[in-house]
């Protein structure tokens, strides 16, 4: 692993700017083995299908999405209430991911609690207690704004870190470079100031879709040592 550059760059807003915030709940009806709610909890092929059916739902609206509950539009829109799409009306790259027959169904609808937000109000860090009990709200538009337009562009997220296309390296691994990021809120000369944190980062993965004994097996194929391949 390769870690090195570090650097912040500031946020800026232009003006007062108000984002929308909807709740998303996606869940899938399956003929055989019923009703599969698929935003609470959520693997990483889960959020793949999640991302996939909302981009569908939203057509060309502009949106950011954690590909689980949460979603933000930067203008109103008519709430999307019970929408059923039956497995054979979505397109195949989603509907392979399906077990079964069945409907798929989506809802998006406004936050009961916060509606709309002002990007540009960023009181809620103006006090020395905010780490007690903090409204991640603000935060969480940020870190999407940063993250999601890479994510439908192919980019992974791996815990904090964002990556882009894999690399060869040796035989059965593969490298990726992308950045740890995060957004802080930090205090300068005029008050608060949102900031965009990057650290360089380069790592060692499985490739995509690679089964694991497979892996294995072409390690030991090229006489890597067990130390090497641990």
């Amino acid at each position: 692993m390769v870690e090195c550059v570090a650097s912040y760059f500031p946020i800026y807003v232009d003006g007062k700017r108000i984002a929308y915030q909807f709740d998303v709940k996606i869940g899938y009806h399956q003929d055989k083995w019923g009703y599969k709610e698929m935003t609470e909890r959520a693997d990483d092929v889960t959020k793949f299908k999640n991302r996939k059916i909302v981009e569908l739902v939203m057509k060309d609206k502009i949106f950011l999405y954690d590909s689980m509950r949460q979603l933000f539009t930067p203008e109103k829109m008519d709430d999307i209430k019970a929408l059923r799409i039956a497995k054979d009306d979505l397109p195949k790259d989603i509907a392979v991911l399906l077990q079964g027959n069945g409907v798929i169904e989506v809802s998006v609808t406004p936050n009961a609690e916060k509606p709309s937000l002002d990007l540009a109000d960023w009181s809620e860090y103006d006090r020395t207690d905010v780490w007690r009990n903090e409204d991640r709200t603000l935060r969480n538009f940020y870190e999407l704004l940063t993250t999601f337009p890479a994510v439908r562009r192919g980019f992974i997220i791996v815990k904090n870190s964002i990556y882009g296309d894999e690399e060869k390296f040796l035989p059965g691994l593969v490298v990726r470079t992308g950045a740890k990021k995060g957004v802080q809120f930090i205090q300068d000369g005029s008050g608060v100031q949102p900031v965009l944190s990057l650290d360089f980062v380069k790592k060692i993965f499985y490739p995509s879709g690679a089964n694991f004994s497979d892996v294995l097996n072409d390690c030991r194929e090229n006489r890597y040592t067990r130390d090497q391949t641990e």
